[in-house]
């Protein structure tokens, strides 16, 4: 029998995929929950990151079964997760990574000219440009 990613057994894996995983709540308060500076599509690098530290590894299970209803907190616009996730990502890089601020210009210079080429091709990211690139200037909340 063929499974999720090929694997018929329990395989290691460095960060868990957002939409599903489990661990035991003692070991989520051993690390200290997620964090609160961000909101959304990092949330899983900062558990695995913690979770690295302490030499913990998560095992993907290929009999488990999940439906993830996809998009339902963007409303399955990409514009809107690029505009969400933009500031945690950088949060993460700066925080958890320790990029420095060239590092985290570099990231801001990418996702402009990422976001600009799509504004160019999709109607949904020229009306959200605006927003899409003041996302990436908000200050973290720290």
């Amino acid at each position: 029998e063929q499974s999720l990613l090929g694997a018929t057994a329990e395989v290691r894996v460095e960060k868990p995929l957002g939409g599903c995983y489990m661990m035991r709540a003692g070991l989520l308060q051993e690390i200290g929950y997620y964090d609160e500076n961000i909101f959304l599509y990092a949330e899983e690098d900062v558990i695995a990151e913690k979770l690295a530290k302490r030499g913990v590894h998560g095992v993907l299970c290929p009999e488990a079964r999940v439906i993830h209803h996809h998009g339902l907190t963007t409303g399955r616009s990409m514009a809107r997760y690029h505009e969400l996730s933009a500031p945690s990502v950088l949060y993460f890089g700066r925080t958890y990574l320790g990029w420095n601020p060239w590092q985290a210009a570099a990231h801001k210079l990418v996702f402009f000219v990422h976001m600009t080429a799509k504004a160019l091709i999709k109607k949904e990211y020229r009306k959200r440009y605006g927003v899409l690139l003041r996302s990436i200037g908000k200050k973290d909340k720290k």
